[in-house]
């Protein structure tokens, strides 16, 4: 692996790659349009323009062609020649398939291409890792990652004409002070009690309450959902996040072996009741477990009455967008997959926590419920058997959490 830098969060690790590549006023970046909000709010951060490629019904991946009917569109409007970038992504943790071939079709172009690998760890396209192909990568430890370090960004770079502005970026960033540092890992303790299925939705209600109130629990502050940068934006990485990650990233082969078995039980289970589950490619590991239902809203209002764990990710191609959509140059019109997407898709969660009796628990309830349209049958979704084939799961992994042993910098 190349040259890493580590940053406060994934999406600065991204401002730091952009800034680095020289892409600012006037330039044109291409991304998918089926991604965190924060990815284009980061390319308007540097004062480029985007540019949308639309995704695969199936992938969730933009795939090559998606990439070629934008450029054409850009050629029709005469903007093509301010294209300076392409950014692949592999959604969910699936690694995009035609990465290969988009990189190649970029180089022809001279492009830059960047790699969004904030959902994918430890795994491979045709042999080579996800994150290789490019000029650089970025990945992400944020809280919903199989390995967390709460917020926590890295910048791969593979083309070393680049590696020394990247050095000199990661040592002009601010690092976190020791108040902020204490915060984050209080609440990485938090975090770690409460993932456990029991507790996901008390976490939940806990989450939108203190939002509600103005206190700040997510990933993105009032300014980023406003479509502003944030002040004190451009941070490092604290000692306490690389530690913590150093620790958690020695179990990543065990996370990852647990979160495919997961993956795997929900689409034998599926396929087992006649219901469509997801084909990934191989090896992917899973950050969700996407599946589409008739009625999205109806589904997760009655699986919250069920208590019964699934996500709304992404209910916006920009997610979380909100009012800030049209500020990043944003037209339902050209993504009209990645618009039927996020009306459809629900998530199923495939973290440690999840075993078997609530594999089947959510499988039960999208049997009765999210694919047929009907009313939830009064039934309890609680206690569920554990069959004797759940013995061959791989062994739970419980990640290490770093409290008093680490010394936190200022």
């Amino acid at each position: 692996m190349d040259k890493l830098l580590y940053f406060y969060k994934g999406r600065i690790a991204l401002f730091a790659l952009l800034k680095a590549f020289g892409i600012g006023s006037g330039d044109r970046v291409l991304i998918p349009g089926y991604t965190c909000m924060e990815v284009p709010l980061t390319v308007k951060y540097v004062g480029a323009i985007l540019e949308y490629a639309d995704i695969d019904t199936a992938s969730y991946n933009s795939p090559l062609k998606q990439y070629q009917n934008s450029f054409l569109r850009m050629e029709e409007h005469g903007t093509e020649k301010q294209l300076v970038a392409v950014i692949i992504q592999h959604t969910y943790g699936n690694p995009n398939r035609d990465t290969q071939a988009i990189t190649a079709w970029a180089k022809e172009k001279g492009l830059i291409v960047i790699e969004d690998c904030a959902h994918v760890n430890g795994v491979s396209i045709d042999g080579n890792p996800a994150g290789s192909f490019g000029d650089a990568a970025f990945y992400s430890t944020h809280w919903s990652k199989p390995f967390t370090t709460g917020y926590g960004g890295i910048a791969q770079i593979n083309n070393p004409k680049y590696a020394g502005i990247m050095v000199a970026m990661e040592k002009a960033a601010n690092k976190p002070g020791f108040r902020e540092t204490a915060t984050l890992a209080m609440r990485l303790a938090a975090h770690q009690f409460l993932l456990q299925p029991k507790l996901y939705r008390l976490a939940t209600n806990a989450h939108w309450a203190l939002a509600k109130m103005g206190i700040n629990v997510g990933s993105s502050t009032v300014q980023d959902l406003n479509g502003e940068m944030p002040r004190n934006y451009f941070k490092g990485m604290s000692q306490m996040q690389k530690k913590l990650l150093d620790k958690r990233g020695a179990q990543m082969d065990k996370v990852n072996d647990y979160r495919r078995w997961l993956a795997k039980e929900y689409s034998r289970l599926l396929t087992e009741r006649g219901l469509p589950a997801f084909s990934s490619e191989e090896g992917a590991v899973l950050i969700r477990y996407p599946i589409r239902v008739k009625d999205k809203a109806t589904c997760l209002r009655h699986a919250k009455l069920a208590k019964v764990e699934m996500g709304n990710w992404f209910d916006h191609p920009l997610y979380p967008a909100g009012n800030c959509s049209d500020d990043l140059f944003w037209d339902d019109e050209r993504c009209p997959n990645a618009i039927s997407a996020a009306q459809e898709v629900i998530t199923l969660p495939v973290q440690s926590g999840i075993g078997y009796r609530e594999i089947n628990n959510i499988i039960d309830f999208i049997s009765d419920f999210a694919l047929t349209g009907q009313p939830l049958e009064q039934k309890s979704f609680e206690e569920v058997p554990c069959p004797q084939d759940d013995l061959t799961a791989p062994p739970r992994v419980k990640q290490v959490i770093v409290w008093d042993r680490l010394k936190w910098s200022k």
